[in-house]
């Protein structure tokens, strides 16, 4: 590797499409998420901060990050905490070094098991804090996301792993060449049913109604970010934006095949991505706001019947397809 091809991962990783790109896109993804929330309740969600409020998460953030001191419980393991949530940033920014859009773009063989292996570090930020804490309502709500955890994880890998199997064969499963990969008739049921579930898991780990569960503001007072303020806060709604805007991203590329029928040397190809990453964003927000939350054993058997089988039945439908039809 020579310094030319250092410089562009880094800039990939750090600035496009990784960490400050992808921070941005997810205060974008908050902000659809706070103004179809408001309309939904005859409220103006953002408004005051940039242009139609655009700016105002990034304004609450930078709050939380610099004017608000940093206020713990005792006993609150906020050094081991922040250094899981940190890592998980890290990690969501890494893996947009998988994607197209990247000046410099990694791909081997099966690495989508690698991306759903980092994609697993933001979890464990989210676990972290709530089990961190000494309070009885972070607990309870890192108790909560853990059993959704159980069903939403597994149906991730198994999702992501058959689409990449279905465009690009079982024994290669690259999520990277499978985002460029001409889609036929044969590989749309693993494509479909994969997208699905896919689309659930996105609505899950972004903490969309009906899947809010482990922060139910009235129930356990924000659950897993009940004894958590400043820049620790801060921190977790980074982690947060970005895993949404992440997953959005995902399905954009990997499900409605991003800049199709264009090219991604077109620039009508771009604005495709962004009209249909807008419209994944503005289906999970439009349904989180009029849906109302569920009870924990009430969202995990939903999640299991319709992410999870789904997933399972995509990665039926990538076997069928390779080992057979083809």
């Amino acid at each position: 590797m020579n310094w030319v091809e250092l410089l562009l991962y880094l800039f990939a990783v750090a600035v496009f499409p990784g960490f400050v790109f992808l921070s941005l896109l997810g205060t974008f993804t908050e902000w659809i998420e706070r103004k179809v929330a408001a309309r939904a309740q005859n409220r103006m969600g953002p408004t005051y901060v940039g242009p139609m409020g655009l700016l105002q998460p990034i304004a609450d953030i930078l709050k939380l990050l610099w004017a608000k001191e940093l206020v713990i419980s005792r006993g609150f393991s906020w050094r081991v905490t922040l250094f899981l949530v940190s890592t998980g940033v890290m990690a969501l920014s890494a893996s947009t070094l998988l994607m197209p859009i990247s000046p410099i773009r990694l791909s081997t063989p099966l690495d989508s098991l690698v991306l759903v292996y980092v994609l697993f570090y933001s979890t464990l930020g989210f676990l972290a804090i709530g089990f961190s804490s000494p309070s009885p309502f972070g607990v309870v709500g890192s108790s909560r996301m853990l059993s959704i955890v159980c069903v939403v994880e597994p149906a991730a890998a198994i999702s992501i792993y058959a689409i990449s199997a279905a465009l690009t064969g079982m024994g290669t499963a690259s999520v990277s060449e499978a985002m460029t990969a001409q889609v036929g008739l044969q590989q749309s049921p693993a494509l479909v049913l994969g997208g699905v579930s896919l689309f659930l898991v996105m609505m899950a780990k972004s903490l969309l109604k009906p899947f809010d569960i482990p922060e139910a503001e009235t129930e356990v007072a924000g659950g897993v970010v009940a004894d958590v303020g400043g820049p620790l806060l801060g921190m977790f709604r980074i982690l947060h934006d970005m895993e949404a805007a992440f997953l959005a991203l995902l399905l954009t590329l990997l499900v409605l095949r991003g800049p199709y029928p264009f090219s991604y040397a077109d620039p009508l190809g771009w604005v495709l991505i962004g009209v249909k990453f807008v419209l994944v964003v503005l289906a999970a927000t439009t349904l989180s706001a009029s849906l109302g939350r569920l009870r924990i054993e009430q969202g995990v058997a939903l999640l299991g019947k319709h992410s999870l089988l789904a997933s399972i039945a995509a990665l039926g439908a990538a076997a069928l397809n390779y080992y057979v039809v083809a």
